[in-house]
């Protein structure tokens, strides 16, 4: 389970090199996601 989160933000902010606004979005939902699953 963690290792997806992780594949995901990574992805997210390798993506956001590439397309700024819509992986932004997306990195912050994961984020939050993730943060509401660790806890």
């Amino acid at each position: 389970m963690l290792y997806i989160f992780s594949a995901i933000i990574f992805k997210a902010q390798h993506d956001n090199n590439v397309m700024n606004q819509d992986t932004q979005q997306t990195q912050k939902f994961v984020k939050i996601a993730f943060m509401a699953f660790a806890f």
